[in-house]
């Protein structure tokens, strides 16, 4: 959890936190805590954004730049990245 919170805190991430952070979130497919963590990051423009990071930005950087909440939602299958 700790790395969840740093990756949702932090623009600055390595490969190794960045890959932590992501089996974490693997780890809480299905649990209550999970449900806590999406609400928690469709709620925040920033969050939303660093949770991307983890998926979507990888290897291309600029897929995210300049982009707020509302952005990401509409130009990218959401579903894909946070589970229901």
């Amino acid at each position: 959890m700790d790395m969840i919170e740093k990756a949702m805190a932090s623009d600055e991430l390595t490969e190794a936190e960045q890959e932590q952070a992501r089996q974490t979130f693997q780890k809480l497919e299905g649990t209550n805590m999970e449900r806590v963590l999406q609400a928690s990051v469709l709620g925040s423009s920033d969050k939303l954004k660093r949770y991307m990071r983890l998926y979507v930005d990888r290897g291309e950087p600029h897929l995210l730049t300049g982009k707020n909440r509302d952005d990401i939602l509409r130009e990218f299958d959401i579903t894909e990245h946070v589970p229901q």
